[in-house]
């Protein structure tokens, strides 16, 4: 759950922990750990108590965690196997409240007093009776804000994407709200749209905002990604929103109306990292202000963390949806940017490491290549981050180093076999790491390494693979650390007896004196 950074003193001596990396608790009892399980399977978001505060998901539980990052308590949910699935956290009268699965893969609204006596054990479990049906596909959206003493709800009554784009305005988006100690869910209104993917309150002005495919224009059935408001109600919360504001030109990505309220703007949170903000009326203010921010990945909530000795702080807690880890960030008014200050949360898995020669430590994460420095906290936000992730050791060549990576996800299932990527710590367009060869045929490499791989011309390259249990060599061309990926061969050995134990190859070594080591 942490890299623990380790110095050796001299030879024949042990060696001593000088620090820690990705994980803000550093080390006993404020480590901060998930269910490993979960990862990739939930997500998150993060809400702020009156005591200052964080909670984020950690699988089957929820974490409480301290402004630097410190766990202050684990409460797991029940029934056990129950695991969190919210893009939104919502708090009501000082309880917790969350969407998310039972393990009958039923969808339930969970909650839990967020002040209780320490002596007193604490589970999150399910609180509403009744909810409405939310159909198969579709997400569980709650508004990270209460509105009038109710938590509410976004949801479609359609799922059905054939429904061609003249017809999809004619769908409905109905608003719920649940009233705590009550059974069930009351419908508040209904808005013109489909697929929902956002939902807001702006407590000051009583306005719901709402984010999905929704008519850009009265009357009109042709639909896109887009924002409007509303009343409790469901008429036009005001002048400002006569119709839904459409916000695909902060492009590259498609902005899809994902819609949080902080800091007294609107944000819409997309893919890669991309992030907009926007006035209180839905125009650009200043619009995208980041791209590629891979550490963010696909952002599922923004709030604000509150107020400091009775004035705004601009601090932002940004929850990057995986179970793992929030960010915290200032909103700078003049430059209009948010600098990111930590991340909070640990590191789940751990599928590479490579430490650079020139002080560079490269971590392959669920969320992408993280980048730190070797001297770096245990709460300092990634240097860098790539958007694909080395599943193998790097060989390191000037400042690249060669490693065989999975394409934007460990479980990538349209790209699933891994391909040979130069990694670096320097800039790269859009922040990804370069593709040097198409993917090989080995589904599970563990080991990697390279023949020499400091001289120029072609030499070999080997890798050890848990799925066929043998290892591969194909050539590579050193200076560009580019494989041939037409000459994949499994090593023979004329001993049986060495074939055997070769079965069992996990990492690989070429030593100085032209020899590969082989852990097995």
């Amino acid at each position: 759950m942490a890299l623990i950074v380790l110095v050796g003193t001299a030879v024949g001596e042990t060696l001593s922990t000088v620090g820690f990396l990705g994980n803000s608790g550093g080390a006993g009892a404020h480590l901060v750990s998930v269910d490993v399980a979960t990862v990739g399977k939930g997500v998150s978001g993060v809400a702020v108590d009156r005591d200052r505060t964080l909670w984020i998901g950690a699988g089957t539980a929820v974490n409480r965690l301290t402004l630097t990052g410190g766990l202050i308590e684990t409460i797991p949910l029940a029934p056990t196997g129950s695991m969190v699935v919210s893009s939104s956290f919502v708090i009501l009268d000082d309880h917790l409240y969350f969407a998310g699965k039972t393990p009958d893969g039923r969808w339930a609204l969970f909650g839990v007093a967020v002040h209780a006596e320490a002596k007193t054990p604490r589970v999150a479990t399910p609180v509403v009776a009744t909810l409405p049906v939310i159909v198969a596909g579709r997400p569980f959206l709650l508004a990270g804000q209460p509105l009038n003493g109710r938590v509410l709800m976004l949801n479609d009554r359609e799922a059905n994407f054939s429904i061609p784009d003249s017809e999809r305005g004619r769908c409905l988006l109905d608003v719920f709200g649940w009233k705590p100690g009550t059974p069930a869910f009351e419908r508040l209104c209904s808005v013109p749209g489909f697929a929902p993917n956002g939902v807001a309150v702006d407590p000051t002005s009583q306005r719901i905002y709402i984010g999905g495919l929704l008519p850009l224009g009265v009357n009109s059935n042709n639909v896109r990604w887009a924002i409007t408001a509303v009343n409790k109600k469901g008429d036009v919360a005001g002048v400002e929103f006569p119709a839904a504001r459409g916000q695909s030109q902060f492009g590259p990505v498609q902005y899809c109306a994902h819609v949080n309220v902080a800091g007294g703007a609107l944000w819409d949170l997309a893919w890669y990292g991309f992030l907009a903000r926007l006035s209180m009326s839905g125009e650009a203010d200043p619009g995208g202000i980041e791209k590629w921010h891979h550490e963010l990945g696909r952002m599922a909530q923004i709030v604000d963390v509150g107020d400091v000795d009775g004035k705004p702080s601009g601090l932002l807690a940004c929850a990057c949806g995986a179970n793992s880890a929030l960010y915290l960030g200032h909103w700078q008014s003049l430059a209009r940017r948010v600098d990111w200050v930590r991340r909070l949360g640990c590191l789940p898995v751990m599928k590479s490491l490579w430490l650079t020669q020139k002080g560079w430590v490269a971590v392959g994460t669920e969320s992408g290549e993280l980048w730190w420095r070797f001297e770096d906290a245990a709460d300092v936000p990634p240097r860098k981050a790539e958007l694909h992730i080395a599943v193998t050791p790097t060989v390191q060549r000037g400042t690249q180093g060669l490693g065989l990576a999975m394409l934007y996800a460990l479980d990538n299932p349209v790209k699933s076999l891994p391909r040979p990527m130069a990694f670096t710590w320097e800039p790269t367009p859009n922040n990804e790491a370069r593709g040097l060869a198409e993917a090989t045929p080995l589904k599970k490499p563990v080991g990697l390494t390279v023949e020499n791989p400091a001289l120029d011309g072609s030499g070999w390259m080997f890798v050890s693979d848990a799925d066929t249990r043998k290892i591969w060599r194909t050539r590579i061309y050193r200076p560009g650390l580019n494989p041939d990926n037409m000459q994949w061969q499994p090593l023979a050995y004329a001993d049986p007896a060495l074939a055997a134990r070769m079965e069992t190859a996990s990492d690989l070594a070429w030593l100085s004196d032209d020899t590969l080591m082989v852990a097995i």
